[in-house]
């Protein structure tokens, strides 16, 4: 599940990057 986490941070910090 951990690596489920990371991947939604990963995402949202992805998202920051790109607005």
């Amino acid at each position: 599940m951990a690596h489920a986490q990371s991947g939604l941070q990963n995402g949202q910090r992805e998202t920051t990057k790109m607005t």
